[in-house]
Order: C-alpha cells, then sequence, then structure tokens
C-alpha cells in the first residue's frame, strides 16, 4: 500500500480516491488493534479516523485545502 500511496501523493487529480484509501488503512489499524485487544492503540486509531475524516470533509468544503495536512504528520 506504501507504493500506491507514493504515487497517489504524485497524482493530486484523484483526491477522493486518495482519501478513501486513507481511511481505509486506518480502519485495517483499527482492526489490528482490535485483533490484539489494546485499547490504547483502538482508542488511537479511533481518534485518528475521526479527525482525518474531519479533515477531508473540511477540504471538500474549502478549495484552499492543498495546504492542509494531517496533524501529527
Amino acid at each position: 500500500n506504501s507504493l500506491e500511496m507514493r504515487h497517489a501523493a504524485k497524482h493530486q487529480s484523484r483526491p477522493s480516491k486518495d482519501d478513501r484509501n486513507v481511511l481505509q488503512l486506518i480502519s485495517a489499524g483499527l482492526q489490528v488493534a482490535k485483533i490484539l485487544k489494546d485499547a490504547a492503540c483502538m482508542e488511537f486509531m479511533d481518534t485518528l479516523y475521526l479527525e482525518t475524516e474531519r479533515l477531508i470533509q473540511s477540504r471538500k468544503a474549502s478549495p484552499a485545502h492543498l495546504n492542509q495536512t494531517i496533524p501529527g504528520c
């Protein structure tokens, strides 16, 4: 998936598909945390998912979204 993410970073014409890919990766991490029964990691991944989802929604509402990044990255 990292190769796909690098490709997506070079081709900004597909932001909605890229957004879905990022959310899918976070969701996969959340599922791993659930399997491992790691409560702290589950909480972190859940928060990361929600913050990322909020950022995606705010970018869709604002045309100046190209300069925004996910907090902590």
